[in-house]
Parts: structure tokens; sequence; C-alpha cells
């Protein structure tokens, strides 16, 4: 009597009784099931191929992990006829949870994994309800668009989780679903409770999971947690940070759920690391070698297990670290670090102006940069600026004075050794400048004091990114920008035959030059009051004013120390004397004291050193073709004012360009 009557109001429905249900979202889905002129009694929903199949379960295998792991543990426990069902965000049926007996009732309906229940395959449901509007519904008998479902009661609740992100917040992105179906004449009200609760619970974990994973993947050290599987014991990825392929040495691929011997070598290989992940052991920075895909290194580990047994998961987060990253971590603690930016260097002089625009422009490129200028100019401030500006901001930057350290000092400087290497070393070795600089910047502060013997070394290293450490066996492997420094006329000294042309060739591939102070008269007093605030802040007293008469007399000075003179004398002046008012008796005064009296260069004098104001092929060492070439297109060719932009008279640019075969 009851099916009667049910297949009575499905036929009513389908003649526009549709029209009279409550529910407006059940109306609306009728409404666009007749528009389709869907056919209630079609066979079966759409069944999808196993190819597209395994396609929509890697898409949303963090959902069926944790859906599974839930509905299990609850199917364990029911006594009722009914079937839990896990659909994707599209409708698809991931996996049934049921007896044998009620699979076949469902098969004989076409509801099987595979199979859409989305309304555009199946027509009005509970499913295809809650995945369009995103809440949970209930459908019982002639609620149903398809007739072979009237027999049935669905209820189901979707998976949504809101966007967090600063772009997308508050989006709702469906990820799928549970359901449970049962016969009509066996439904259970609080099965919809059930299903929201199910689901809620898998949405709060995902979302923990997802916090938790974002944190990790911003973890500069490689990150892979490996879960146990409950049933089988074995080991696989559940999710992992993109930084465990560059540790590892691997390509990129998407290891999650994936078996964890994919990517550590299975026993006998790794016996360390497997009796670790078996005994659940913690470990804090220990060195243990790996085998990944047959090539064994050495990694530096730390574990955290995690087990709850009651819930049914246990397994172990694995953070992995190479000696690279390592060595990138000490330089930091040990202070290399760049803290100069562009925003550092004061000046508004056209010839200081120049010189920050090529610099930031060599910041866009990767290529070795030589800086030259006299000493006192700032060099050191620039080879910051410049590593702060490019891609290798976030690497080490680490500076070394080639003239402080003897020969065989500065081998073992550079380059390092292993414990043993000679009498004397250190018990564990020494990690030399270059290894601590991999992925970042080596700053060769004075490159003209280097010893030939070293000089050819260095080109080595610059040649091939390899490196022999004193005592090693085998080559280190580097991946290092150099900015290299001088004072010295480089040029001279490669004719002279005391510095390798092959060298000075790869280090300038770009080159910098930094205008003395005397050159950049108009950034004296600006550079002065500079300092001047700087040391008042630092001792806490209100910065004195610099004398009308005291200015000229500032921007006057030869400033042979240039800019790190300037900021000695007024550092000096200022602690010393404590004035409101710096005058020019100040300045001498304090001149004298130092025994550093300077006389004021006079326009006349000035005028006299033609060499000064006018650079010659010596004196220009830093011009390039790629400098005369820029510069001539900047000017369209103009060859005054190409002289004027690179700051040298036209007779020395006509020089350079024979000399360097530039056309024009």
């Amino acid at each position: 009597m009851t099916d009667r009557i049910t297949m009575e109001n499905h036929r009513r429905n389908h003649e526009g009784g549709w029209q009279l249900f409550q529910d407006p979202a059940l109306r609306d889905s009728w409404g666009d099931c007749k528009k389709r002129a869907m056919v209630p009694d079609i066979s079966a929903p759409y069944l999808c191929g196993e190819q597209e199949f395994f396609s929509i379960k890697e898409n949303t295998k963090k959902l069926y992990a944790y859906s599974n792991r839930l509905i299990n543990s609850i199917y364990h426990w029911s006594v009722r006829p009914l079937a839990y069902v896990m659909v994707d965000g599209h409708g698809f049926i991931l996996k049934l949870y049921c007896g044998e007996e009620i699979r076949g009732w469902l098969e004989e309906r076409g509801i099987r994994e595979r199979c859409s229940l989305a309304e555009e395959h199946a027509g009005t449901t509970a499913f295809s309800l809650g995945i369009k509007y995103k809440r949970p519904f209930r459908t019982t008998g002639s609620e149903h668009y398809l007739s072979k479902f009237i027999d049935m009661t669905m209820y189901f609740a979707p998976c949504v989780l809101e966007d967090n992100s600063r772009e997308r917040f508050g989006e709702l992105e469906l990820l799928g679903g549970i359901g449970i179906i049962t016969p009509r004449t066996d439904r259970f009200e609080d099965y919809l409770a059930t299903v929201i609760t199910m689901c809620k619970e898998v949405c709060l974990h995902l979302d923990m999971v997802n916090t938790f994973y974002n944190f990790y993947m911003s973890e500069t050290m490689g990150y892979i947690c490996v879960d146990i599987d409950e049933r089988t014991r074995r080991p696989y990825c559940l999710y992992h940070n993109s930084n465990i392929f560059n540790v590892l040495g691997i390509p990129f691929s998407d290891l999650c759920f994936k078996s964890l011997s994919t990517v550590f070598d299975p026993l006998p290989a790794n016996r360390e690391f497997w009796q670790v992940l078996s005994s659940n052991e913690y470990l804090h920075n220990a060195s243990i070698s790996l085998s990944i895909q047959g090539v064994t290194r050495q990694y530096i580990v730390s574990t955290m297990p995690y087990r709850q047994v009651s819930v049914g998961y246990e397994g172990m987060r694995f953070f992995i670290s190479n000696k690279e990253q390592v060595s990138s971590f000490v330089s930091r603690q040990i202070g290399n670090n760049a803290i100069m930016t562009f925003g550092n260097i004061i000046g508004q002089s056209r010839e200081i102006k120049q010189s920050i625009r090529y610099a930031r422009k060599y910041a866009e490129f990767d290529n070795n940069v030589l800086i030259m200028g006299e000493s006192g100019v700032g060099k050191d401030i620039f080879a910051q600026a410049i590593h702060n500006a490019s891609s290798r901001r976030d690497r080490p930057f680490i500076a070394v004075n080639c003239a402080t350290f003897p020969r065989d000092l500065m081998v073992s400087e550079l380059f390092g050794y292993e414990q043993g290497a000679f009498t004397g070393s250190k018990k564990n070795g020494n990690t030399g400048k270059l290894e601590l600089a991999n992925t970042g910047t080596l700053f060769l502060d004075e490159i003209g004091t280097l010893p030939l013997d070293l000089q050819a070394i260095l080109l080595r290293v610059l040649e091939t990114k390899r490196f022999m450490k004193l005592g090693a066996s085998k080559e280190t492997s580097v991946d290092v920008r150099i900015i290299a420094a001088t004072n010295a006329d480089i040029l001279e000294m490669v004719s002279q035959k005391s510095f390798r042309g092959d060298l000075y060739f790869r280090l300038s591939a770009f080159v910098l030059n930094i205008p003395p102070l005397r050159k950049r008269r108009e950034d004296v007093v600006l550079l002065a009051n500079h300092f001047i605030s700087r040391v008042a802040r630092r001792i806490h007293i209100t910065p004195p004013q610099i004398a009308e008469d005291a200015v000229i007399y500032l921007s006057q000075l030869p400033w042979k120390g240039n800019v790190r003179e300037l900021q000695n004398l007024m550092e000096g002046i200022v602690q010393i004397y404590s004035p409101s008012v710096i005058t020019v008796n100040h300045i001498t005064d304090y001149l004298n004291v130092i025994g550093a009296v300077q006389h004021p260069a006079s326009e006349l004098e000035e005028d006299a050193e033609p060499k000064a104001a006018s650079p010659q092929p010596d004196d220009t060492s830093s011009l390039t073709r790629d400098a005369i070439l820029h510069a001539l297109k900047e000017c369209r060719g103009n060859k005054s004012r190409a002289a004027e932009y690179l700051g040298v008279s036209r007779k020395t640019l006509y020089k350079w360009m024979r000399r360097l075969q530039v056309l024009g």
C-alpha cells in the first residue's frame, strides 16, 4: 500500500506537483531537472571510467584519507541496514561502506562507486541538493526525481571549508561530503545529525591539517609527515613542504599518500632511518646517513612522533636539513648578514646617483660585480645594498677582507679544512667562508691583495662552482655570487702581472665605480649632518648645527679618506666638544689634535689637477664595453653627452671606444 502511494505521489510530482514543495531548494532542483528534460526512468546515473575515477581520487586524497578513517570507525558499530557514502565535490561516489545485501540493493538502482549523484546525472537527491547549496539535506521517497530512488531515504552533509587567505578570505570551498542511504521504510531522522557531526569532524581535522601544513610550508628545513596505515602498518607520506625536494636533491612531485619507500630507499638501505621510525624515537639535530634514490649523503634529522590509539592514528614528523642549509644557518648566527640597503646611501650628487642607478641594475642579475673606488668611499655598503636588492637577499652574505690574512690562513679561511688536515687544526675541522656563503653572496674586499696562487684557485671556483677543502677527499659544490672590491688600479696590476687578467674578467662582469667625496662636494654637508644626527642620538644630546663658514670649509677640504674620514671627523667633534654650533675652529682644532691637518683646495688648485678633474683611461678602469654602449644608447649616439654621462672627457671616451672596439 505504502509503495503504491509513494509511486502515485511520484507520478503527481512529475505532472506538476513538484511546484507545491514547501522547501524552495527542493522545488528549484526539480524545476532545473525539468528544464534539462531529464527522463525520470533512466536505468542508472552516469558512471565515470576508470581513468577519470583515478584522477578524481587523486584530487580528493586529503578528504578521502580523513573521512575514510572516520567512516570506518563509525560503520564498525552500525547495526541498522544502511550504507555510508563518501562523495567528492562534484558528487562522484568515492567509496561505499555497507554490507553485501545493501550493496546489491544499491547496485540494482545504479548506485555504486564511480557513479555521479550530482543533479545533472541523478536528478534531485539529498546529495545533489547538498552539493548545490552547500548545506545538509534529507530527501525521501517521492521527493527524489528519479524513479529508481523512490524506495530510499538519503541523508547528506557537505564538507565545506572557508578560505583563510588574505586574497579570498571567507570564500567557501566544497571538498565533498558524507551521506547515508537507507531503505525508505528504515529511515531514522537522527542520521542527518550523524552525517552533519561526521562532516564537522572531518572539516575541523582538515582545517587544522591545513594550518599545520601552511606553517611547515614556510619551514626552511625539509619537512615530511609520515603516517602509519592502521590496517597494514605500512608508512606513507601524509604531507610535506616544498623544501624537502631541495634538501634531498630530488625532482618535485606530489608525495602525499605515497608509500614512504618511494622517497627513502627500502631495507637493507636506511637501516637507521627505518629503525627510528619503527621505534618512535625522538631525535634532535642527529647526523644520519640517508639513501635517496641510490645516493647516500649525510643529513641533519629531527623527529616528532605522534600517536592517538583511541582515535586510530600514529606516525612521525621528520625535519631534515643538509650541510648547505646548516652552513646558511651558521652564517646567519655568527652575524654575517648584509644590513645596508640603497636607502642607507646618502647623497644627491649626479655622480653618486649614477653609481646607485648602476648598482640597482646590477642587483637584478646574478653576475659577479667588481666595485672600484678609493678607501673610505663605502664600497662595502654598496656590496650589501646590491645583495639586499638581489634574489639572494634571504641568503647568507659573507664578507672577507683579503688583506687581513696571511697566505696560509687565507686558504683555510676561504676554503675550510677537514678534521686532522694539519697540525693545530680544529678537532672537527673548519667550514670555509665559501661554503658558509653557499646560495648567497661572498664579498671579497681588497681583492687586489690576494696572492697569485690563491687567485688561480679562486678562478677555478668561479669557473666550476666547486673546490677542495684542505684534507678532503672530494670536492664541495657551491652556488655563490662574488662581489669584489678594490682601491687599487686593477688594470695596472693586470698589465704588471701582479693580478691575473682572466680572474679580473671573471670578477668584472659588472663594474661599479664609486666616486671619491671630493668629486661629489655637494654631498659633504648632507653626509656631515647625517653623521652628526646619528652620534647625537647615540649619546642622547641635541644635534648641533654647522656654522655657515664651517659648511664652506668642509666642502673645500680634500677628503683623502673620503666618507669614512668625514664620519670620524663629525663624530669626534660632537663627542669631544659637545658644541651647539660646529665652527671652523672646532674642525681645525680637532684635525690638529689627531695630526691630520688639511688645507682647503682652491678652485685654481683643482683646475690645475687635470687628472683628477678629467680622468684618463688608467683612472677610469671601470669603463666597460657594455657601459659605453649603454651610455651611447641613453644619449642617442651623442658622444659629448655620453662622455658627460660616464663622467669622463670626450677624448677619454674616444680612447676607450678604440680600445674596446666600440663602433660609432
